[in-house]
């Protein structure tokens, strides 16, 4: 990376790459007829995107943080001394459950500049408009699905922070962006013997605040970085099923802490896709004249033959693009044994999905390389990886499906099941909830009302429980 401008990233080797933060929604509990709707959009997109793609999950211990915050805020000026007791007492078990068992998933879309003719990339106002052309592209189309794409206040801000997080993750967790960009800052100034306050701040590189700790390449089966330890692996191309059905990659998505998801993509001209996929077909009719049928080849060309026609029918007569998708799945852990058991277990998952993976030993640095969020993937990788689908295929990797119901300014209710993050719900909240209601279902003693009295409490430690003169009337 050499330097970022209006949350715009420009590399060390000339490109220009945006990297957009998307809101996922609850794509499982969606009906067949709204998914089916979903992927729709998702795929007419796919067709005026951007020839390259990068999809990004990112998958860590939930920050509850901000919410801690402002119970603490709260608490200062709660008078009720009994409150403040129970209000201690529940900061205590936001922390334990946040820290033992809650997880937390954000999803990014990485794309960058395609010049138009050369020369396009000389003028960074060209840059920027175009860059700035796809994103609303995106915003409308993804809205159409269900998702929203974060719109931050600061662009270079938040992108700094997103690759701060990406490389150090544990440190991020007790030493936000915030404090690292005030340190290097300071450090800076006392190194070349400047006042602050007095004397100006120096340019400092923008690697300067997002650069890991620590990065050990010298391991053939791992990385090391920021004393977290990691491993990669990628679906080998023709390790795939015959056939996905729409929203596949929630399983990688929810397979639980420190699985990270990539997903490549890279459409082809129409034109050229036609031309080398008669081409092959040609070759390989050619190469069964002369092959015996009780030849063990004999069937991967027959198998290769039919599946180029049926490219060949999708791009000619019903509009589909062709696609070389490339997946990447990034496990981390606090030490080599944990690391390896999540290895295996995400192996054993794949496995019985009929997906077949491979370890990426002794290219630790080119797998590194590969997930980073700068769109870029090694070519010795990704002749391993890729896969070739079709349009439908690739809108069938739609991942934005792991939904949160976590409001900073709302009360703990418990853990989500379906992907382990924390529910943390405000009633009140006019701009994601229509009203106040809320339903309790259940059994005779599943504890409904003992779940009605926990929530009033929080509510009233919150200051939520605000009641109008006109219904305590009603209920007297």
């Amino acid at each position: 990376m050499k330097d970022i401008h209006h949350g715009i990233i420009e590399t060390t080797d000339g490109r220009y790459i945006k990297i957009l933060e998307i809101e996922p929604i609850n794509f499982m509990l969606r009906s067949d007829e709204e998914q089916y709707n979903i992927i729709s959009s998702f795929a007419s997109w796919l067709k005026i995107s951007p020839q390259r793609l990068q999809f990004k999950s990112f998958t860590r211990k939930a920050d509850s943080d901000k919410h801690i915050q402002l119970l603490r805020q709260e608490l200062e000026q709660e008078e009720n001394e009994e409150c403040r007791r129970q209000g201690e007492g529940y900061i205590r078990f936001v922390r334990d459950v946040g820290n033992r068992e809650a997880l937390t998933r954000r999803f990014f879309l990485i794309y960058q500049f395609e010049e138009l003719r050369h020369g396009d990339s000389e003028d960074f106002g060209q840059v920027y408009s175009m860059i700035q052309t796809v994103e609303q592209n995106a915003r409308t189309y993804f809205m159409q699905c269900g998702n929203s794409i974060v719109q931050p206040k600061d662009p270079d801000e938040a992108t700094a922070e997103i690759l701060y997080m990406f490389f150090n993750r544990s440190s991020c967790v007790d030493d936000p962006f915030s404090a690292r960009v005030n340190r290097v800052v300071v450090d800076t100034m006392a190194a070349r013997n400047r006042i602050i306050g007095l004397d100006s701040v120096p340019h400092i590189r923008m690697t300067n605040f997002i650069s890991p700790r620590g990065l050990d390449f010298s391991h053939n089966s791992y990385v090391i970085m920021d004393g977290l330890y990691y491993c990669f692996l990628y679906i080998r191309g023709n390790g795939y099923p015959g056939t996905v059905r729409a929203g596949w990659m929630s399983s990688l998505i929810n397979a639980g802490e420190g699985i990270d998801i990539d997903v490549h993509l890279h459409r082809e001209n129409r034109s050229k896709a036609i031309d080398k996929v008669a081409q092959r077909i040609r070759l390989n009719r050619t190469k069964l004249k002369s092959m015996q049928d009780t030849s063990t080849d004999y069937e991967e060309l027959t198998n290769s033959i039919q599946a180029g026609y049926y490219i060949k029918q999708g791009i000619a007569n019903y509009n589909e693009d062709l696609f070389y998708l490339s997946v990447f799945i990034t496990i981390s852990a606090k030490s080599i044994d944990e690391l390896m058991w999540r290895k295996q277990q995400m192996v054993d998952m794949l496995k019985s999905m009929d997906m077949y993976v491979s370890d990426c030993r002794f290219q630790q640095e080119a797998a590194f390389s590969s997930v980073m969020p700068f769109l870029k993937i090694d070519p010795r990788l990704e002749r391993k990886a890729r896969r070739n689908v079709l349009t439908t295929g690739a809108a069938s990797t739609y991942m934005f499906t792991s939904f949160e119901m976590s409001d900073d300014a709302g009360v703990l209710l418990g853990i989500n099941r379906h992907n382990n993050s924390l529910c943390i719900v405000d009633l009140f909240n006019a701009k994601k909830n229509k009203n106040a209601n809320l339903n309790l279902l259940g059994t005779s003693g599943a504890g409904k009302t003992f779940t009605m009295q926990l929530l009033a409490l929080r509510m009233r430690m919150r200051g939520m429980t605000r009641i109008s003169p006109r219904l305590q009337k009603g209920r007297r």
